[in-house]
């Protein structure tokens, strides 16, 4: 599965988290909500997103890529 999928999946999972909880403060009773905001179920759902979002920023990248983005404070190491 491509990385950029699993980056949107996680955001997706934060967002419907987002919207579930603000229909829910406003009392809107729906089968779904009340799953999600099943205590189990929203820690799992939270830990997936953020192992997924977290995932994707985990990619090397190389010593040219580096070097484009250094700057006086955040120096490449040159070994």
């Amino acid at each position: 599965m491509k990385k950029w999928l699993l980056s949107l999946i996680g955001g997706l999972i934060f967002l419907a988290y987002s919207v579930a909880s603000i229909m829910h403060s406003l009392g809107v009773k729906i089968l779904v909500i009340d799953f999600i905001f099943n205590p189990t179920t929203t820690k799992i759902l939270l830990i997936v997103a953020a192992l997924l979002l977290i995932y994707d920023s985990l990619s090397p990248v190389s010593y040219t890529h580096l070097r484009a983005h250094e700057t006086s404070l955040h120096l490449v190491c040159r070994l």
